[in-house]
């Protein structure tokens, strides 16, 4: 009777361990997914983030406009921007869609440092947006 009480106890200590075994490595495998979406993400980001630097390099040289980075962007510029993305770089709509509204306010514009957008939180950036 003692003995299988021992060998229950024993398989329920091992069952348990497992359990969380198992769960530990979904955690894992979890947390290694939301990883690489973030790196994937931050990667992402910087290419924009050269892309607009390089898209305002251009239209300065081909406008004779002299824009630096201490100055405003504006929504007829990012709207150039996203025509040119179009037309020089086969972006799609979707990428448009997201481009203005979303990733040049959040990803781009404050980590180029155009002064109005240095240092905003969540709120702010997205009152910027609209």
């Amino acid at each position: 009777m003692l003995a299988d009480e021992l060998s229950h106890i024993a398989s329920s200590a091992v069952a348990s361990e497992q359990r969380a075994l198992a769960l530990m490595d979904e955690a894992c495998e979890t947390e290694s997914a939301q990883l690489q979406l973030r790196i994937k993400e931050a990667a992402q980001n910087e290419v924009l983030k050269n892309k607009w630097e390089l898209f305002v390099e251009l239209h300065d040289e081909l406008t004779g406009d002299r824009y630096s980075f201490d100055w405003e962007p504006t929504v007829d510029l990012a709207e150039r921007f996203v025509t040119h993305g179009f037309y020089e770089n086969g972006m799609s709509d979707s990428w448009g869609e997201q481009v203005v509204p979303y990733k040049l306010a959040k990803f781009v514009f404050p980590p180029v440092g155009y002064p109005s957008w240095v240092g905003l939180g969540e709120p702010e950036l997205e009152e910027m947006q609209n």
